[in-house]
């Protein structure tokens, strides 16, 4: 029995230690399980090295967010190549206009301003970019009609009187304009002005006033403005006033052939002559009505006939 248990015991010694070998040998063969262990740690370690920085935003955002908020009266353009229709949508939301539109507006838009503009000043430039294209804004308060440049002049626009360049702004706005005028005369004027002006333009004389109505741009009405005040004071350069004592003759009597001296002259209309009875024998000298009185009337003579020709003036006879 004794030898039975023997056996039995050296037979389960002897399995134990063939396991435990096998399983030796099973380690001998695998590879190391620390090779793959050692790979995470070196593929983690370039990311545990430098800190993830946080998500930076586009450069468009960046720009974006620095520039300044806008004020309760300030605007921001920015358009390249879009329709007027886009600025005139824009003016609406942002400036709050009503935009009334009584033509077709066509044409492309280039305006843009890395500074903020004023309502007033947005509608210059709106003003600009419609005079490009024959078009004009009406403003009356927070409302803008778009009308043709050409219709422009029969509307409600702004009427100014004065004739000081420097108190013009210059825009593209539409405005009547009365300009007095001191020393030279309105229609001569209007002539010369006339080929500096666009054909949009109207410009109109008022004679008893010495006056000229100009219906165009305030930038148009500037210029011209200027030119006519130097026009205006180059004609008072050359003049003079003298005052010179009468004997004889009435005052208003020779003022009123003075005057048709001069227009006689400017008017280059020759000879005005009567014939029979007048001075120096079968007409005035010259031809020249006018200038035949005055000369009788600081002769002597008087205005009532003749001098040395058919009879009249002083008794009739030659002085």
């Amino acid at each position: 029995m004794k030898t039975l248990r023997t056996t039995k015991l050296a037979a389960a010694c002897w399995l134990a230690i063939m396991v435990s070998w096998n399983a030796l040998a099973d380690e001998d063969t695998k590879p190391a399980a620390a090779v793959p262990t050692e790979s995470k740690s070196e593929a983690a370690a370039p990311a545990t090295s430098k800190p993830v920085a946080p998500d930076e935003p586009k450069r468009g955002a960046t720009a974006k967010a620095a520039l300044p908020p806008l004020g309760e009266d300030q605007l921001r353009l920015n358009f390249r190549g879009v329709p007027v229709d886009m600025v005139l949508d824009y003016l609406s939301e942002a400036a709050g206009f009503i935009i009334i539109k009584e033509t077709d507006v066509r044409g492309k838009v280039d305006v843009w301003s890395n500074q903020t503009v004023t309502k007033d000043e947005a509608v210059d430039l709106l003003n600009t970019i419609l005079n490009k294209n024959d078009y004009a804004a009406i403003r009356n308060g927070r409302t803008l009609t778009i009308v043709a440049r050409d219709e422009a002049k029969k509307r409600d626009i702004p009427v100014i009187k004065g004739g000081d360049a420097d108190s013009i702004q210059k825009t593209d706005d539409m405005v009547t304009q009365v300009i007095p005028v001191k020393h030279a005369n309105v229609a001569s004027l209007m002539n010369n002005l006339r080929p500096l002006i666009g054909t949009y333009a109207e410009i109109t004389v008022n004679e008893s006033a010495n006056s000229l109505v100009v219906t165009a741009t305030q930038r148009d009405i500037k210029r011209m403005i200027t030119v006519i005040n130097a026009l205006d004071e180059s004609i008072a350069d050359n003049s003079d006033i003298k005052v010179v004592p009468l004997k004889y003759a009435d005052s208003k009597e020779i003022a009123t052939i003075i005057k048709e001296l001069f227009a006689a002259n400017q008017q280059n209309t020759g000879n005005r002559g009567t014939g029979g009875g007048g001075f120096q024998g079968g007409g005035f000298q010259g031809g020249n009505l006018p200038a035949a009185l005055l000369r009788n009337a600081f002769q002597g003579g008087g205005f009532g006939g003749g001098g040395a020709g058919g009879g009249g003036g002083r008794d009739g006879q030659q002085p």
